[in-house]
């Protein structure tokens, strides 16, 4: 007995293109943890998730002041600040 196919779904010898996203040329050598489109904001995401751990070890290791930290990530003092406070537990999200 033979199942119905679904109206969506993809034919099966296809082939398919690897091309990638605005964050990796290619996905299938993409270094992300996870797929910019399985990420909730996307590329945002991945690339926050590198960016503010080194926000946050500037500011506790270096001790760098929060208007050079936003400098050298390219970000406002405010996202600084915002980061930090969710290292501490401070805010959420």
């Amino acid at each position: 007995m033979n199942s119905p196919v679904r109206a969506d779904a993809l034919p099966e010898f296809h082939v398919y293109a690897d091309e990638g996203c605005e964050y990796h040329p290619a996905c299938l050598t993409c270094p992300a943890p996870c797929c910019r489109f399985d990420a909730p904001a996307g590329v945002r995401t991945l690339r926050n998730a590198q960016r503010d751990p080194a926000i946050v070890r500037d500011y506790r290791e270096r001790r760098l002041p929060v208007r050079v930290i936003a400098w050298r990530h390219g970000v406002t003092e405010r996202t600084v600040f915002r980061v930090i406070g969710r290292a501490r537990g401070l805010l959420h999200g």
